[in-house]
């Protein structure tokens, strides 16, 4: 598990909306950023990416694996883009088979670039 210090994250089912939030606390600031926000259709997805890696979801989970968090992002990400609704367990597939070095590459590539998406639905073959 990869940490860091006085940062979690946390994921919501908030209404209609799965959403993920990064948290960090500190003598001096505090903050919370929504990271990432997803419908109920394709974001029960991530409960089951959850329970892979062995979490069980009852409509908020605190994250404090910095990996499984951006795993968890580049899954919403993903999701968020799918014109088939079908391909969305590639979307799993993929995600949840990644190397944790991967999985971290792909979370900045996809919040860095505009094509980050596409370059990991491309490579992944999710069409």
């Amino acid at each position: 598990m990869v940490a860091i210090k006085n940062t979690w994250y946390e994921l919501r089912r908030k209404g209609h909306y799965y959403e993920l939030y990064e948290h960090f606390r500190s003598e001096q600031e505090s903050y919370t950023n929504r990271l990432a926000r997803i419908g109920l259709g394709k974001g029960h997805i991530l409960e089951e990416l959850l329970k892979k890696f062995g979490i069980e979801f009852k409509g908020n989970a605190e994250i404090y694996d910095v990996v499984l968090a951006m795993r968890l992002y580049l899954a919403m990400r993903v999701l968020a883009t799918l014109k088939r609704p079908e391909l969305k367990y590639a979307v799993l597939d993929a995600v949840s088979s990644l190397p944790d070095e991967e999985a971290l590459f792909w979370a900045w590539k996809v919040s860095s670039s505009r094509r980050g998406v596409t370059a990991f639905k491309v490579l992944y073959e999710i069409q």
